[in-house]
């Protein structure tokens, strides 16, 4: 029989175990283009702050860590609907603004 036949069982066993090129599982997460961003003061802002890519079948929205009406998700864009002023009372005074966004199934 010789030393192949005794190597057919683990090349199997192996090649069972190792899917082909293309076949992994592709990650479903959502990602931006940019994970800090600065606003300057006073200043208002109109376009999108950020890109957000969505897999096939999810949406994406703002979570409860994000800073109460501070932003919204336009499509899958992140927008500030504020301007910011250190002065006044708002999302801005003491502290910074947060965007937490969650990704989930339709």
């Amino acid at each position: 029989m010789g030393s192949w036949a005794l190597l057919w069982p683990p090349l199997l066993f192996t090649g069972l175990l190792v899917r082909p090129p293309g076949t992994m599982a592709q990650a479903q997460y959502c990602s931006v283009n940019k994970d800090i961003f600065e606003v300057e003061e006073n200043t208002n802002v109109t376009e999108p702050l950020v890109d957000i890519h969505v897999p096939e079948g999810q949406e994406v929205t703002l979570g409860a860590l994000s800073t109460p009406f501070a932003f919204r998700i336009q499509g899958n864009q992140l927008f500030l609907n504020v301007t910011p002023d250190y002065e006044k009372a708002g999302p801005f005074r003491d502290e910074a603004a947060w965007a937490h966004t969650l990704s989930t199934d339709h």
